[in-house]
């Protein structure tokens, strides 16, 4: 689909799930966040990411995975829409493992995914942040 010197992007397919729920169940905070629980190990399972995964296709949603190049391991996903209810672009999730956290992969993949986009026509892209309050 599209790349960069370290990474390839390519949407996620059924082969993907298990290595595709590792990367979610990496970043406890996140799920902690948007779960509501303090460990996803045990509580967040495949099958609540499957249902996640299937609502966020019924919705238009495209789920891509983010693989190294060099060995084609899944490190990470980014979630997109082409056009939500505003009719503008929009990312909704990236996320990298948390083993590949802070080594430049995020940054990187989203810069490519921003120059793919670009080249797709769009002119501006919305994103979804989480906020938590301190």
């Amino acid at each position: 689909m599209f790349g960069s010197k370290r990474l390839y992007a390519s949407l996620i397919k059924e082969d993907d799930l298990e290595e595709l729920y590792e990367i979610y169940i990496s970043n406890k905070d996140y799920l902690q966040l948007t779960e509501r629980i303090s460990d996803g190990i045990g509580v967040y399972t495949k099958e609540q990411m499957l249902r996640d995964f299937q609502v966020a296709e019924w919705m238009g949603r495209k789920t891509l995975g983010i693989y190294m190049r060099d060995n084609m391991k899944l490190i990470g996903v980014l979630e997109y829409m082409e056009r939500a209810v505003d009719g503008n672009p929009w990312i909704g999730l990236i996320m990298i493992h948390n083993q590949y956290q802070s080594q430049g992969y995020g940054s990187e993949f989203l810069k490519s995914f921003l120059c793919w986009a670009q080249h797709q026509g769009w002119n501006e892209i919305r994103a979804v942040v989480i906020t938590i309050e301190l």
